[in-house]
């Protein structure tokens, strides 16, 4: 399975059915649909930042970039995130930022 946590990863062994709901869970939370995918990325980035989880942070800028996120946007998603979740969100937040 691709694009969830290695820790995730290792209850395959013993429950791959729950693995993969987990997977069609995820591909159709960023589906298309009304709401562009880029932008569902970049939401997905911002609560992986208040969550304090950087490695989701930075996986999801480079997969909102590849759905055509500017990163003009993803900075301007940082100053919602330093508005709502303080120094904290946006330290981790930045990782956004990293190549």
């Amino acid at each position: 399975m691709t694009q969830v946590p290695q820790a995730v990863s290792r209850i395959e062994q013993h429950d791959p059915e729950f693995l993969n709901d987990l997977a069609a869970t995820a591909a159709d939370a960023f589906a298309p649909g009304d709401l562009e995918v880029k932008y569902k990325f970049l939401l997905a980035l911002a609560l992986d930042a208040q969550a304090n989880h950087q490695g989701g942070v930075k996986s999801f800028a480079r997969r909102a970039r590849e759905a055509g996120a500017t990163e003009r946007e993803i900075v301007e998603v940082l100053r919602v995130l330093f508005y709502l979740g303080g120094m904290q969100a946006l330290v981790t937040g930045a990782a956004a930022l990293e190549p």
